[in-house]
């Protein structure tokens, strides 16, 4: 059911599409089952798509089995083969990769999602300059700020926050004439922490959950749950709520606390800080 098609418009065999406009080097590759609503200049559909496109324009390529969901793509968005993930927007040179099972909120400005990363994933925010890897895992209502790159072995859990241009490494001693792809280490991310603008995590570490870096801090040792940590390298100054204040704690020792914000309830026991009640 085509509205409108004009200019160097195609649609291959067995194609069950419906397209309401669709102008300028447009096509669409056999066996897509494909509805889009506006697409123009230059749009490649590959074989056997079964997304769903509101909104796509100007070099927009989706491959062959792509099967996600796009309200909106444009300026050179590219979706590798097989892709199952569900797109809300994508554009300005936008890189998904083959094999991806992801389904990601925005993704904008020279972001790359590596192939077959993310197996299972849920909803992220990658903004400006942002890359990620093939081995990666993202949880759901992640924020990763610009200028960013989550590595192979990177493993980030739900509401976790990426400030800008904070690094992940993968190898503890690279060289750059030794390979030593078979030695990246794990680095994992729990729920709710916050990793501040400019950090640097070394790899092979666990980032407690909801504990904050500071900014510009070096982590080279795993973080307790709830611990605020700043500094090069990296030493724990205090503890931090769920909602982000400072709790008047000690680093080591017995006692209670609530958030003033909040009214949760923290206890300390030796150096393990715990909420035992929201």
């Amino acid at each position: 059911d085509l509205t409108t098609g004009s200019e160097c418009f195609a649609i291959g065999i067995s194609a069950l599409q419906r397209t309401t406009t669709a102008t300028r080097n447009l096509g669409i590759g056999p066996s897509a089952l494909r509805l889009a609503t506006t697409g123009h200049t230059n749009i490649v559909v590959g074989r056997i798509a079964g997304a769903a496109i509101t909104t796509g324009f100007q070099n927009m390529m989706f491959g062959n089995g792509a099967g996600g969901a796009f309200d909106v793509g444009d300026n050179n968005v590219c979706v590798g083969n097989s892709t199952m993930g569900s797109v809300v927007t994508a554009n300005r040179n936008v890189a998904i990769g083959s094999n991806t099972l992801r389904r990601s909120a925005t993704a904008t400005d020279n972001t790359c999602i590596g192939s077959d990363a993310g197996e299972g994933t849920a909803t992220f925010t990658a903004m400006q300059n942002v890359f990620i890897g093939n081995k990666v895992t993202i949880g759901n209502n992640v924020k990763i700020q610009n200028n960013v790159s989550v590595y192979d072995n990177v493993h980030i859990e739900d509401d976790v926050f990426c400030g800008p241009s904070m690094v992940f490494t993968n190898v503890y001693n690279p060289r750059s004439f030794i390979e030593r792809k078979t030695e990246y280490r794990d680095t994992l991310v729990k729920t709710g922490a916050t990793l501040g603008a400019n950090c640097t995590i070394v790899c092979g570490v666990t980032i407690g959950e909801y504990s904050l870096v500071g900014a510009g801090a070096v982590i080279n040792k795993n973080v307790p749950p709830f611990a605020l940590m700043v500094g090069v390298p990296a030493k724990q100054i205090g503890w931090i709520s769920k909602y982000g204040e400072q709790l008047k704690l000690p680093i080591r020792g017995i006692g209670t606390e609530k958030c003033e914000h909040t009214g949760d309830t923290y206890q300390l026991s030796g150096s393990t800080l715990t909420l035992i009640n929201e």
